[in-house]
């Protein structure tokens, strides 16, 4: 299902991810699991396990089987330099 503005799945990992970016998850720190997102939410479980396996993929989280989710530490981002003023 998508809203005039995209998917759900794609709004719930960008909430997810400010989540983990503003610290309120730390590095280390157990990430909630499809159930927990899927009421907190207020989303379909299909959908939290697609925003999860979203964030899996982009490195922000690791599933451990059987212990759960966890965030992991974050690259700075390195942003090239431009060219020399003088060039």
């Amino acid at each position: 299902m998508n809203d005039s503005n995209g998917y759900v799945w794609e709004h719930l990992v960008a909430q997810l991810e400010e989540l983990i970016t503003s610290g309120h998850f730390k590095p280390g720190q157990a990430f909630p699991s499809a159930l927990r997102i899927s009421r907190d939410f207020q989303v379909g479980l299909g959908t939290a396990r697609k925003a999860l396996r979203v964030l899996e993929r982009q490195g922000r989280i690791v599933v451990v089987p059987s212990k759960g989710s966890f965030v992991t530490p974050q690259v700075p981002e390195f942003k090239m330099p431009g060219p020399p003023a003088d060039a």
